[in-house]
């Protein structure tokens, strides 16, 4: 799991990066923008994770 929420932060600030180059202007924007485009992908990959790991549990 701590692989996972590495990998997800080390893609959202590379978004975060990119969206800031778009719109220089507003920095704030730029993360808000980021974070919703990121908010679905890192939902899933939590989501398929923790109910794989389940019957692991049990």
């Amino acid at each position: 799991m701590a692989g996972i929420v590495i990998n997800n932060a080390i893609v959202l600030l590379e978004r975060i990066k990119i969206e800031e180059q778009a719109l220089p202007d507003d920095p704030c924007q730029a993360i808000i923008n980021a974070a919703q485009q990121r908010l679905r992908p890192i939902v899933l990959t939590t989501l398929t994770t923790i109910l794989g790991l389940i019957p692991l549990y049990i």
